[in-house]
Parts: C-alpha cells; structure tokens; sequence
C-alpha cells in the first residue's frame, strides 16, 4: 500500500504538467500553435516533422547538442553542429498574453485563476470588461460573486493601469488612485460625477457644482489628461490589414450541407523518430541514457495528443456554432440567435472553462467572411426575449442612430418606445449599457 500511494504522488505532478501542457495548447491560435510546433521540433529530439527551411539548421544542431553524450549511437554521425547559438525570435506580445503573463505570476489559486482567464477573455479591444461579474460568476459556475470582485480588484491594477474597467470613469478612477499628486481626490470627484461637463471643458458649471475654483478645476484636468481611457491601446499593434489565418474553415458543399475543416495548411507534420523506438530497446545505452530517451518520448507523445485534442475540441465547437447559427451561416448575418459558453459546454459534456480557452483567439473562415469564434457567442437580452441576442439588438440601436436625423437625435426612451412597438421589452438602462458598449453618446452629445 506504500508503494502505491508514493507512486501515485511522484505521479501527480506529472499529471500537472500534462493537464497544463493541454490547456496551453488548446489556447494557441494557429498561428501560435504553428510555432509552439516548431519550438518542440527544436528542443525534441524525438519528433521529426516537415519544418520551414530557416529551422532546419537550427533543428539539426539542437539534436545534435541534446544527444551529445549518446556517443556510441551511430546515426549521430550524420548530425553537424556548425556551431551556430539559437537565437530568441523576437515576438509582439498581445494585450491578451500580456494580461494572462500576469495572472500566472500574480494568481497561484486554480478557482481564481480561471475567473481571471474568463474576466480577460472578455475584454474589449480597448481593455474594458463587456460582462457582468454575475455572468463571470455564472461561466465559472460560482455562486458568490465576492470572489469574481476579488479576481477583478487584482486585475484592475495589472500593467496597463485600468484594465478590465467597466467604464471610462472607473477605468481613469483607477489611475488616479495610485497617484501621488495632491490633486488626486478633486480630480476623482470630477471624473465620477461631472465626466460630460469635463469633455465639453464646462469648468464653470464644474465650478458650481463642486465649489473648486475654475483655476484648480483646470489643473485637475491636466492631470486627467496625463491618464489612459484605453488601457489597451498600446498593445493595439495589429495591422488590420494583415489576414488573420483562420483555425476553422466552413463551405457549402455541391449538396448544401456546410462542411467544417480544420485548418493544418501550415502546420508542419510531426511523429516520432522510429529510430529512436529502437534505441529504447536496444542494450548499448546505459539507464541514465535510456531514462533521457524515455522522458523525450514521453514528452513527444504527450505533445501530440495535446494538438490532436485541440483539434477535436475546436471542430466539436464549430459544428455546434454552426448548427446553432444556421440562419447566419446561410446568409442572414442579422440573425444570430443567443448561445452562451453554458449552453455549449452541457451539449458537448464539456467544462465551461474549456470552451473558454478553445474559442480563445480562434477564427473561422465562413461564406459570410472571418470572424472571431467569441463573435458568435452573445446572450439573451432578457428573460421575455430568450430567443432576441443582444448582438441583433445592438445592431438595431446602431441602424437606428445611423439613420436619425442629426438635428434632433433620438432619447434612450424613444429607442426604448421603438422596440416596444416591435413587440420587444427592453429596460432604458439595458438601451443605455448597449448604447455605450457601441461607443454611441447620449443624444444631447449626438446633436448637430
């Protein structure tokens, strides 16, 4: 019985490691898990594969110092080393891998790790969370939202300073409140209550209001200058231009019926060195030797189930995409229907938390154009619309707006009267919230 418990415990910590190895690759997109590919091919030497012609030397000579002690193997003649250093590839780090760089060093509790994951994949491209903390806590299946609060406090004061706001005003608040100017609490005062008279630099009626003179109301606000209303846009150095290589592809085929494909255009072929196999059979190696053979190939193995569970994972939540959007997929892009990451998860027998991770950074190539896997999720816009997305409904506000006329824009209330009138019951603060997630000012700010 001893013998049994020490073994499962020198186990444990290779479970860890293979469960985490999963995890980081079921997040890669394409393009990153074409890399992490060769990265492997670098530094296995039991994984052979097709690599891109710039690796291949750099392949060869990392074997080549791997093994250098199996020196009675005879296919190692065949390997030179020219001498040549590996030098690091110098990468743009996303302002998502920035983000989740911290959590791993600042979060070492697994619950909190996860609602951190699932409160930064749900940022916007500027760096503002676009949930609730009740629907972090319900895609984390917790009930206390205490703990969501907690993960997103930590987050607020990761690097940018502001991250994960839910408004401009608590995004700059959150700047401000590590500041050391003695200006700090008037300008937190302006920035939570008087924002729109600020833009619109009406000190005087600020003035009024707060009984600070006009003169320290105006070095508040260069102070308020100095500061980020989005935290993420320095990390925004995409170039829309570029194409975004897709993880899906989706196409009709002759007989109607859409087809899911996984993306491997790119991806080198890997397996393991037969040749190796070999060696752990053979008696010319000693166990130190051996054991270095057998921890590569358990490495390797364990490398490639990672991608081939990736793989089906992301087809699995594609077809469910699919079969789920199907009006949007044969053209009616204005018909997205509510799916949530819960919805998923119970159909495919899946955590929530997986499903988090593998529409991470994904995309699918479809007749309707690219787009991002996390653009086909939205919820419900109330209990009475559970078939109404809040996707459509913003688009509608969008419409709407675009085609008011200018001279006398339209009240939350009439858009509100609107969607009434569609039969459609909608709460002012639920066309409020969904006005300002599309960037769209209130009207009195919209007039012409």
């Amino acid at each position: 019985m001893k013998f049994k418990t020490s073994m499962i415990q020198t186990q444990r910590p290779v479970l860890a490691q293979v469960l985490q190895q999963s995890i980081s690759v079921l997040m890669l997109s394409n393009d990153e898990l074409n890399q992490a590919i060769e990265q492997e091919l670098q530094t296995n030497p039991l994984l052979e594969g097709e690599v891109s012609d710039a690796s291949k030397e750099l392949v060869i000579a990392n074997i080549n110092k791997s093994l250098n002690h199996l020196s009675d193997v005879p296919y190692q003649a065949n390997f030179t080393d020219d001498g040549d250093e590996e030098m690091p590839i110098p990468q743009l780090e996303s302002f998502e891998e920035h983000l989740l760089t911290q959590l791993r060093l600042e979060i070492t509790d697994p619950v909190e790790r996860k609602i951190g994951e699932l409160i930064i994949g749900n940022l916007n491209e500027d760096g503002f969370l676009m949930v609730t903390v009740e629907e972090i806590a319900q895609a984390a299946g917790i009930k206390d939202t205490s703990l969501i609060e907690k993960v997103l406090t930590k987050i607020h004061f990761f690097d940018p300073l502001g991250t994960a706001a839910r408004t401009l005003e608590e995004c700059l608040t959150l700047q401000l409140s590590v500041s050391d100017s003695p200006l700090r609490l008037d300008a937190i005062a302006i920035v939570e209550h008087h924002i729109k008279d600020l833009c619109h630099k009406r000190y005087e009626a600020i003035a009024q209001k707060t009984r600070l003179s006009e003169e320290k109301i105006k070095e508040a606000a260069q102070l308020i200058a100095t500061l980020e209303p989005k935290p993420a846009r320095n990390f925004q150095t995409f170039d829309q231009s570029f194409y975004v290589q897709p993880d899906i592809f989706v196409y009709k085929n002759p007989n109607g019926e859409f087809k899911i494909e996984l993306n491997r255009k790119e991806a080198p072929l890997i397996r393991i060195n037969p040749m190796y196999r070999k060696l752990l059979n053979g008696k010319k190696i000693s166990e130190e030797e051996r054991k270095f053979v057998q921890d590569k190939l358990t490495s390797a193995i364990n490398f490639i189930k990672s991608i081939q569970q990736r793989g089906e994972t992301i087809v699995h939540i594609a077809r469910y995409i699919v079969d789920r959007q199907a009006d949007f997929f044969d053209g009616n892009t204005s018909s997205l229907v509510p799916m949530s990451l819960k919805d998923i998860a119970e159909t495919l027998e899946r955590n929530e938390s997986t499903i988090s991770r593998a529409i991470h950074n994904k995309y699918m190539d479809t007749p309707q154009g690219i787009f991002a896997l996390k653009f086909f999720f939205s919820q419900a816009v109330n209990e009475s619309n559970k078939d109404l997305s809040s996707y459509n409904v913003k688009e509608e506000i969008k419409k709407i707006v675009d085609e008011e006329d200018k001279s006398s824009p339209l009240s939350d209330r009439t858009i509100q009267d609107y969607f009434e009138a569609k039969g459609i019951k909608l709460a002012r603060r639920t066309i409020n919230k969904y006005r300002q997630e599309l960037n769209i000012p209130p009207s009195n700010l919209r007039k012409e």
